[in-house]
């Protein structure tokens, strides 16, 4: 049973102030005519002091109708009265869930009730517990399942504290009595497949442009783009289609994607049926019909995701372990002593070596530095990723083809990860073997991949050739100065790609010369770099090349780039110079090399950086001999960023001019945008809206764009609270919400903000936890509390006032809140009359009735305020 309610909470501190202000008057009368008093506050120790303890002596409330039990409440305010509370429970100052949890008189310490755990909860807390819990739980787990176990009983050196005013229970316990478990693990008892749904997103544009020439024509177009699904159980089903209308009002719907899929969590996998693409990891990417199987890598931990070394060292006595990268922290532990080991490092971009400090009890360091580089196909010791798929292509050009893809990678170690594929197809096979080595030098991937394919010829003659593939990323520390990507790739003329085969099949059965960019390419050499350099910006640069052995010139691509904050104005400058070609049925159509510079500002309109703070922006581009500028300012007209707008103007080199601009709101269940432009030569319009709508057992919800994994938030009569972490979805007239995005496997904190409700409704608890499952829609439900908020002046018959801190209960006998101060009483109730019973005292004469009843004039109103006499002996 929930004792008490969050506004009862707020009379509770109401009668704490008032307690201290009388204990200031004791003080002070205490110290003119107690001498024990005197003594006491001569003789308080120091801890005492630092505590800021407070009591109330018992002389001081005669004749108040206070027991001394009551008192003794507010001697010790940190302490409850037993019986059963939901509460927010944290551990190590992390949200861990809200549950009821059950306190019981501390017989032992004579301080109160004191919060029991059962065994189950300590195992789904992670709490490992010293050796004799341990042992005990072991031997005879059943009863500990029905044990009141507290939190010193479990962990020796562990705290538990309540804060009665919050209903938050604090559980601290050591790391080393706690399970060694990954940063970011989710039990998998926790995940959750989420509710039956079915939902859709939209995405709808109306263009509309009118040409101001004198000839008036006008060009019009809308789109429209679905996608959606229905969840059952672990099974989801996946659909994206389009529909299109031109400027001759002709409409084309478009299937784009459809397909199901459910996770295979013993697997770490996601099972998926339908129009797929693959991975593109070891070879080009197709779009094919047919399943694929692969590890899900959200399955694991974050911690566990990505690259990362493994630490290991040996530590002398319980010491700290610091890691530490580019001079700063990342990582932090407390090891027992002996051997430890460190696997849940967070990947950090590959960029620096790792320096591990290790500082003893006494104070006393060493450290060690750790390599750390990685490539994209870099893994961590010991894990592996593997994906299978299998149908036939679905291929826009060329000829279709059953297939067949199997890729394996395997960490070996730090500084080794393996990895293969194998592609078979209709009169193909391919190959590839390669792994990553890293170390301080940097990080090397190679790859060697062997295709044979039969051609169409007029022997139908099989050719087979070579690739090798380098990869290298490092970062130079003591300059910052990162490769992020460096590769070359060469091909020998005997090699093909399977996307080039199946272009070359089709082409020879069409009679045209095929071509494509990795059909026969020699080589490919790309780079990017980028460079630090502290107070005076950073500056980048990125290029490309690539040859071919058709004749065909070579392509090459590159592009600086340099940024620099000046204050609050911050200035990028970029330059891309490219050589291009096109062919025309193999013959050269054209060669030219384009040029590309460009210089854009950024800097808000005004000393304050809040959001609805304008901001302007400012470009100039120069393309060839053509030059480009654009100044515009945007900004939002709230503070949930709801509205937001932009206005502007762009120019070419001939003078034309055209003037923009566009309005944006987000509501809770839709967002739309209106667009216009206008210069001497035409005047255009647009209006787009995007939302989602979600079907349900509850019925139907409608609300923003929504990812693959959302939440249906379920919270009756709680019209107009808002979603914490998306302020503009609300809950609608029916009580429910759609949350757009969380994240799958791990933990999501989902709370809802009581502002714009109706003041008759009550939240219990506004704060919930999730793991959803990839692809669910988990409905999470707050239960809410209709009523009358009433606030009573109660006396008794005789005029005397009810004692402070009495109970206050419903006529089932459920305690709803406590008396304050001068008889005041406040509770919510649900009818216009009725009946509550104030106790303050086991014995006869210490509890009364007290009536109540509300005009109909007074429903309104946010707070009832009420006179009545509380009878005693009824």
């Amino acid at each position: 049973m929930e004792r008490y309610t969050p506004l009862f909470r707020l009379s509770y501190l109401a009668a704490l102030v008032s307690g201290i202000l009388l204990q200031t008057v004791q003080a002070q009368v205490m110290a003119s005519v107690s001498e024990d008093t005197t003594d006491r506050e001569v003789k308080t120790d120091h801890s005492t002091k630092q505590q800021e303890e407070y009591a109330f002596d018992p002389n001081l409330f005669k004749g108040s109708g206070l027991t001394p039990s009551m008192i003794e409440r507010f001697n010790h305010a940190d302490q409850v009265e037993a019986g059963m509370y939901k509460v927010d429970i944290y551990i190590n100052g992390c949200f861990f869930e809200r549950g009821n949890i059950r306190f019981e008189k501390d017989e032992q310490n004579k301080q109160g009730a004191v919060a029991c755990l059962n065994a189950d909860l300590i195992e789904r807390a992670g709490i490992l517990g010293d050796m004799d819990y341990r042992q005990q739980h072991k031997e005879n787990a059943q009863v500990q399942l029905a044990q009141c176990l507290t939190l010193a009983q479990v962990a020796t050196g562990s705290v538990s504290s309540f804060d009665f005013s919050n209903l938050r229970l604090d559980l601290t316990v050591p790391q080393s009595l706690m399970k060694n478990l990954p940063r970011g693990y989710v039990n998998p008892s926790e995940l959750d497949v989420g509710t039956s749904i079915g939902f859709i997103n939209y995405m709808g544009n109306y263009y509309y442009t009118e040409s101001r020439l004198g000839n008036h024509l006008n060009n019009e177009s809308a789109f429209l783009s679905l996608n959606g699904g229905i969840n059952i159980g672990k099974w989801q089903y996946r659909q994206q289609s389009n529909l299109s209308m031109n400027d001759d009002h002709e409409t084309t719907w478009q299937n784009i994607r459809s397909y199901v899929q459910r996770p295979i969590e013993q697997l770490q996998s996601q099972l998926t049926l339908g129009q797929l693409y693959t991975s593109g990891r070891f070879f080009s990417g197709l779009a094919f019909k047919g399943l694929n199987l692969a590890t899900d890598e959200r399955m694991r931990p974050e911690s566990l995701r990505g690259y990362a070394p493994v630490i290991r060292g040996t530590a002398q006595s319980n010491a700290k372990v610091s890691v530490q990268q580019n001079g700063r922290d990342i990582y932090q532990i407390t090891v027992a002593p002996g051997p430890f080991e460190i696997t849940d490092l967070y990947p950090t971009n590959y960029n620096g070596n790792l320096t591990v400090v290790v500082t003893e009890a006494d104070g006393s360091t060493h450290s060690t530095e750790i390599p750390y580089a990685a490539v994209p196909t870099s893994l961590r010791e010991g894990i592996s990723n593997y994906s299978f798929s299998a149908g036939k292509t679905d291929q826009n050009m060329g000829l279709n083809s059953y297939f067949a893809d199997l890729n394996y990678e395997y960490g070996v170690n730090n500084l080794i990860t393996l990895n293969s594929g194998l592609r078979i197809a209709d009169d193909y096979q391919a190959m590839a073997l390669g792994n990553v080595l890293g170390g301080r030098y940097g990080a090397i991937g190679s790859n060697i991949t062997y295709s044979r394919a039969k051609l169409p010829t007029d022997n139908n003659d099989y050719v087979d050739g070579w690739m090798a593939d380098l990869t290298y990323s490092k970062t130079l520390t003591p300059t910052q100065t990162t490769f992020s990507l460096a590769s070359y790739r060469y091909s020998t003329s005997g090699y093909r790609d399977l996307n080039d085969v199946l272009g070359i099949r089709q082409a020879w059965q069409d009679g045209v010369v095929y071509t494509s960019s990795t059909y026969l390419q020699r080589s490919r050499f790309q780079v990017s770099m980028s460079q630090p350099l502290g107070r005076f910006g950073s500056f980048y640069v990125t290029g490309s090349t690539q040859d071919y052995r058709d004749g065909r010139d070579r392509d090459t691509s590159l592009q600086l780039g340099y940024n620099k904050n000046f204050g609050i104005l911050s200035m990028n400058l970029t330059y891309t110079r490219q050589k291009i070609h096109t062919l025309n049925n193999g013959v050269l159509k054209e060669e030219r090399f384009d040029n590309f510079g460009g210089l854009s500002i950024n800097m808000p309109l005004g000393r304050s950086r809040n959001v609805m703070t304008p901001n302007l922006n400012a470009n100039y581009n120069r393309s060839n001999d053509m030059d480009n500028y654009q100044v515009g300012v945007s900004g939002a007209l709230d503070q949930d960023y709801s509205l937001s707008y932009n206005v502007g103007m762009n120019g070419m080199g001939n003078d034309q001019q055209t003037y923009n601009a566009g309005l944006y709101k987000r509501f809770s269940n839709i967002q739309l945008g209106l667009n216009t432009a206008y210069s001497d030569q035409y005047w255009q319009g647009s209006v787009n809206a995007s939302g989602a709508m979600a079907v349900h057992s509850g019925g139907i919800t409608l609300g923003q764009y929504v990812g693959d994994t959302f939440a249906l938030i379920e919270a009756k009569d709680a019209t107009g609270a808002k979603i914490v972490s998306a302020p503009t979805s609300k809950i609608d007239r029916f009580g429910y919400a759609l949350l757009p995005s969380v994240s799958p496997y791990r933990y999501n904190t989902i709370a809802l903000d009581p502002q714009g409700m109706s003041g008759d409704v009550e939240l219990e608890g506004g704060e919930q936890r999730i793991a959803p499952y990839a692809g669910a829609a988990v409905k999470v439900k707050f239960k809410t509390r209709r009523g009358y908020s009433v606030l009573i002046q109660s006396r008794l018959a005789d005029g005397k006032i009810i004692p402070m801190g009495a109970d206050v209960l419903k006529d089932t006998g459920e305690v709803i809140g406590m008396v304050g101060q001068n008889g005041q009483v406040y509770v919510r109730v649900e009818q216009q009359q009725g009946q509550l019973t104030l106790r303050w005292g086991n014995d006869a004469g210490q509890s009364c009735k007290l009536p109540y009843q509300l005009d109909s004039q007074q429903l309104g109103q946010a707070l009832i305020k009420l006179q009545a006499t509380c009878t005693v002996g009824e």
